[in-house]
């Protein structure tokens, strides 16, 4: 921060005038004081690579978010977090600067895309919370996916390494992130770790989209068609996929990653129980699946490397409109899958409701939530993955994974 801050009323905070200051003094970056000298606001100044785009953002200090945002002498007012849509109908905010680039690139001609603005200092006041394992440790993700912190360091050991502990605390997580002043290390995409790896249960759910009920000829169930993916087949999310048989299918998922867990968790509360989501691949061995009648699909579920998910979880408590989020998967450049979790059978809320009836629901458990139309086996003529080909899974505002076959 400067030596001098901007004194202004928190109630003429006007970004004209904040302009003309910043243009004046030549500052970066400065604090904003009410009269009676409390820090109400800070602003930045970024700049992009060609140095001729030039964006001020206003923070409000105490919820640390924007409330407003300047550019080429225009000024605009922006909603908060729950009312941003972006195109696609998503609607998130991934960090709290991103969000303000998203409100900003649809109004604005010529702005560069996140990608290419350089900014400073940008994490220097706290971010939502990503959160990713990698070698075996728990990591706060930074906005853009290519730094990390590592949990135990930035906490001082008040929380673990271990990422099954760390879901137990999540709203603790969620704190600390909101609080991480750590620049973080630089990662390549390669060595994030499934974000809950050593998960003791793995709930897949069939037949969960409507779409993709029809294209099997299957009537909607009445329940949550259920089955287990067994925890040996958890994959990186940049894993290959092993393919050794005819039959290997490919299946785009939302994931859930269970946070404090519980039994006989209210309907209301469901998403309360939830740490994050992810997407995922529920890869399976369609000859498999079916070898027995009645059919059971766990094996056909578990074979080595099916169950790639990650790359990390973005923290559901920030993920808005996430009853709406859209999921799609591409084999070889080809999109195969698209659809919307508007199109579920049972939401989210529902299912760790219904499975929490049942068993137990521990911190870590994930839920493979059930994959829209366009599966391989459904095609006519029926479609299969081959060694070589490649897989991409995408959570639409949020992350990619992809798997190579091998």
């Amino acid at each position: 921060m400067v030596d001098r801050p901007i004194r202004s009323d928190a109630a003429s905070l006007q970004l004209l005038i904040l302009r003309k200051q910043v243009s004046e003094r030549g500052e970066r970056e400065c604090e904003v004081l009410d009269t009676t000298q409390r820090v109400i606001a800070f602003f930045q100044v970024w700049q992009s690579h060609d140095g001729k785009t030039m964006v001020l953002i206003v923070i409000r200090k105490e919820r640390n978010e924007v409330v407003a945002m300047s550019h080429r002498g225009r000024e605009y007012e922006l909603p908060p977090f729950e009312h941003l849509a972006v195109p696609g109908g998503l609607q998130y905010h991934v960090g709290k600067f991103d969000w303000a680039l998203h409100c900003l690139l649809p109004i604005c001609e010529g702005v560069p895309t996140c990608d290419t603005l350089a900014f400073e200092n940008r994490l220097s006041y706290g971010m939502n919370l990503q959160f990713g394992v990698v070698d075996g440790r728990a990591v706060l993700v930074h906005p853009q996916g290519d730094r990390v912190t590592d949990v135990e360091r930035a906490s001082g050991g008040a929380f673990s390494s271990d990422p099954l502990e760390c879901f137990a605390h999540w709203a603790g997580l969620r704190a600390l992130a909101d609080t991480c002043t750590d620049a973080g290390v630089s990662v390549a995409p390669t060595a994030f770790d499934a974000p809950s790896p050593r998960a003791r249960q793995i709930f897949g759910i069939g037949l969960n989209y409507r779409a993709h009920a029809v294209e099997t000829g299957a009537p909607i169930p009445d329940s949550p068609l259920t089955f287990t993916k067994f925890p040996s087949s958890i994959n990186a999310p940049f894993g290959d996929i092993p393919v050794t048989v005819p039959t290997c299918d490919w299946e785009v998922e939302l994931v859930v990653v269970i946070g404090s867990g519980g039994r006989d968790i209210d309907k209301a509360n469901g998403w309360q129980a939830v740490a994050g989501v992810c997407i995922g691949q529920d890869v399976s061995d369609r000859l498999l699946q079916r070898a027995t009648q009645p059919p059971q699909f766990s094996l056909g579920k578990s074979r080595r490397g099916y169950s790639p998910f990650g790359p990390w979880l973005v923290d559901a408590h920030t993920l808005a409109n996430r009853d709406n989020v859209t999921v799609s998967c591409t084999v070889n450049g080809i999109e195969k899958q698209r659809g919307s979790t508007d199109d579920l059978i049972f939401d989210v809320p529902t299912l760790v409701a219904y499975l929490s009836s049942i068993v137990e629901l521990l911190p870590g458990d994930v839920i493979f939530t059930g994959t829209p139309s366009g599966v391989g086996g459904a095609r006519k003529p029926p479609e299969f993955l081959k060694p070589g080909d490649v897989v991409m899974s995408t959570l639409h505002g949020v992350a990619s994974i992809t798997n190579r076959c091998v």
